[in-house]
Order: structure tokens, then sequence, then C-alpha cells
């Protein structure tokens, strides 16, 4: 089964110390080469390079337990002063392994301590010709990711070009966008019900557990939207009590819930929403099923490019100017 392939989007702001509500403009031209500094800072295969984290941890010598690589495919990177993009390959060490064969169960290879799984992850920086806030786009792999790594890298990197300054690099939230957009007039696929309960026996010394009901709508319910839940949504009053309450109640399900999920799909292009949890929806996109995979199981580079300047575009740009 093939890893989930995602995309994280998260905005680039700066202010003055002491001013957090007044943002100052980055010209294009000075900010692409700033971030281009970063990037080539890690254009070559560096066995002692440390993510700011464990460099604390050598410099207080503590042992580094968990040694982590990150490294720019060179080969495919692109800078301009609107746009910057390409692919990074990280990983970490610090845990033995087997690798079996998932056929048979056989060991294959043995992963050291010392051995460190490289994955590549696409990175695109999205940055308006005159005034706007930048972009940034990182792709996931799974449970892998490196966004922690490049952010941190990329804050530590702009705090000195611009000492003073605080950078700001925070995720993209746009719940209320996906309630305009899919939402309002998308085509209900499948809901799925969660529910925590605590076990019978109380020995196992288990506290809860998660249970998943995937709910299978009839024909007439199945193609009907979720729009009414708009006249329950404001970003300071959305009651995600009530709205799963409402859920439930509008399509006769006779249960309990604390989370609900819906599979909204429009356009031909599926997007699970968390309805109790709105605000925070599509942090992540899932891609899975849109991207174009190689050999590998990776996304192919021209493809998530696609994609991700399609997103931008057509939904981060709308709420994010």
């Amino acid at each position: 089964m093939s890893a989930t392939i995602s995309l994280g989007f998260y905005t680039i702001r700066a202010h003055k110390r002491g001013h957090r509500d007044k943002n100052v403009e980055l010209q294009s031209q000075n900010l692409s080469n700033n971030l281009d500094v970063y990037f080539k800072s890690l254009a070559k295969f560096d066995p002692d390079y440390k993510h700011e984290k464990e460099q604390k941890k050598k410099e207080n010598n503590t042992q580094d337990k968990k040694p982590k690589l990150i490294f720019l495919e060179n080969d495919v990177y692109s800078f301009n002063k609107n746009r910057i993009k390409g692919r990074i390959r990280a990983g970490e060490g610090g845990i033995s392994s087997d690798i079996v064969d998932s056929e048979t169960g056989k060991r294959k290879l043995k992963r050291k301590i010392e051995d460190v799984e490289i994955l590549p992850f696409y990175f695109e920086i999205d940055i308006p010709e005159k005034k706007g806030i930048p972009l940034l786009a990182i792709q996931r792999l799974g449970v892998y990711g490196v966004a922690s790594q490049i952010t941190s890298g990329l804050r530590k990197n702009l705090a000195t070009q611009y000492p003073e300054l605080t950078i700001e690099i925070n995720p993209v939230f746009v719940g209320s966008l996906y309630l305009d957009k899919y939402v309002s007039n998308g085509e209900i696929k499948e809901i799925e019900v969660i529910k925590h309960e605590i076990p019978k026996d109380t020995a196992t010394g288990i506290k809860g557990v998660r249970q998943k009901y995937t709910i299978t709508l009839t024909p007439e319910k199945r193609g009907e939207s979720l729009g009414f839940l708009n006249k329950y949504f404001s970003k300071d009053t959305y009651d995600s009590k009530n709205v799963i309450k409402n859920v439930i109640s509008a399509f006769e399900l006779n249960i309990e819930a604390e989370e609900l999920k819906v599979q909204i799909e429009l356009n031909g292009k599926k997007r699970t929403i968390d309805v109790g949890n709105i605000e925070r929806f599509a942090t992540h996109y899932d891609i899975s099923d849109d991207v174009v995979r190689d050999e590998n199981e990776h996304p192919q580079l021209s493809s998530i490019d696609g994609i991700t300047q399609e997103i931008i575009a057509n939904d981060i740009r709308k709420i994010i100017k």
C-alpha cells in the first residue's frame, strides 16, 4: 500500500520587534536572495549537519543518539525572485531495525543504529511580485516530513539577514475556505463517526478506545451537501459539539460521537473534512490520488510542482493575500 503524500502550507511574515500587529513587507528580490543562501548551504551532503536542537546538545556535551541528515538535490533546484523550488533529502538515525519482505516476512536487511534512512521531500516558496505574504509549501510522505527542519532553518537564516525584525513562519489554516467551497457545493461520499469508549475490563490499564464507524448513506442522502453548516460557522463562535450534533441529526444517524469526518467530492476531487475541527482543516492537503508517482512511489517532480502551484493559486492565495 502506497504512503500518503500531502502538502503543508506556511506563511512567512516579518514585523518589527514589539509590533507584531504591523507586518513589514520584505522586498521580493532581497528575500529570494536570502532564502537562496539557506538552501545553497544544504547543497552538499554534510554528515556533520545537525538540526538546531541536536547542535545545542553537542554544545552542551550531551550524547547525540539520533543523527539527522538534510541536504538539497542540487540538480533539481530552481531559483528566481518569485519562486524557489526543489527537493530536499532528509532522514534520522538512532534506531536499529529489521527490513523484511512484505510477502514472506523474511529479513532482507539489518538497519544499524548509525544508519540513516534518506527520503525525498518537495518544497516551494512563492514570493509575490509586489505586496503580499510569501508562502512556503512542504511535502510530507506518510508520517515523515521535514517541516520543522526547514522552517527552523529558514527562520534562523532570515533572523541573521534581518536582525531588526522578528520572523514568523506559521501554518496556513483554511477551514473557512473549505466551508465555502467544498461544504456548500460538494457531494457527500462518506461519513466517519468517531467515538471514544472506556473498555469494560479496566484491569488492562487501557484508559480509552477510539472507535471508528463508517456510515453508508442512502442514495438520496449521498448527494446532499452540508451547506447548512454555514449558519453554524463563525471564526469566533464555532461550536464543534453543536455542529456534530446537527450533522448526526440531519442524516438521521442513531449514534453518539465525539468526532465526525465527512468525505466530500467537488469537481472530481475528494476532501475529508474534520467537522469537529473545521478551522484547522486542510493544514495539510492529501494529494495521494492526484499526484503521479515514480517507480519508487515518490511523487514525480513535474506532477507535484503543478499541483502545488494550482493549490496556491486557486485556494491559498484567496485567503492569504
